[in-house]
C-alpha cells in the first residue's frame, strides 16, 4: 500500500526533475542525502527578476506549516505555455535560498500568453485576470545559480 506521503514524494520528484531536466534516479540521490550525486545545472533552468538561471536540485521538503510558509518562494509552474518556470525571487534581498512552493499558473485564453519572466509579470497578469493559480502541495530546495 503506498501512503500519502510517500505519494507527495514521488510526485515531488517527477515535478522537480521535469522542471530542471535531471533524471528521476538522480533527483533522489544515493538514499543518504548525499547532494553531491546530483549534477549543478549552470544552463537555464528557469527565469526570476527578468533573467534566466541554473540551479542544484537537492531535493523535496516536507509541506511549510503557518509558521514556516514565508521561508519558501513560490514557483511558478506555466501548464498552458511552453517555457521556463518562473521564480518568484533570485539571489539576494527577499530570496529564501531556494525552498520552493510550485505554483501552477494558467493563462485563461492561452493565445493571450506572453513569456513570463518574473514574479511582477506573474503577479500582473494574474491581477487582470488573465492568468489563474494554484498551490499543488509541492515543495522542495534548489538553489537557483548563474547562467554559465
Amino acid at each position: 500500500m503506498i501512503t500519502r506521503s510517500r505519494l507527495v514524494v514521488a510526485t515531488a520528484i517527477l515535478v522537480i526533475t521535469s522542471l530542471v531536466g535531471v533524471s528521476p534516479a538522480l533527483a533522489q540521490g544515493n538514499g543518504n542525502g548525499d547532494a553531491a550525486s546530483r549534477p549543478a545545472m549552470f544552463t537555464p533552468s528557469l527565469y526570476a527578476d527578468g533573467e534566466v538561471w541554473g540551479t542544484n536540485l537537492n531535493g523535496p521538503l516536507p509541506a511549510p506549516n503557518a509558521n514556516n510558509r514565508g521561508s519558501f518562494d513560490d514557483l511558478y509552474v506555466v501548464t498552458n505555455r511552453d517555457q521556463l518556470p518562473v521564480a518568484e525571487a533570485a539571489p539576494g534581498p527577499g530570496y529564501n535560498g531556494g525552498r520552493w512552493a510550485v505554483v501552477e499558473v494558467t493563462w485563461v485564453y492561452p493565445e493571450d500568453a506572453v513569456l513570463l519572466t518574473s514574479r511582477d509579470q506573474v503577479h500582473k497578469y494574474l491581477a487582470a485576470g488573465k492568468l489563474t493559480d494554484k498551490e499543488i502541495g509541492v515543495y522542495f530546495s534548489c538553489p537557483l545559480l548563474p547562467v554559465k
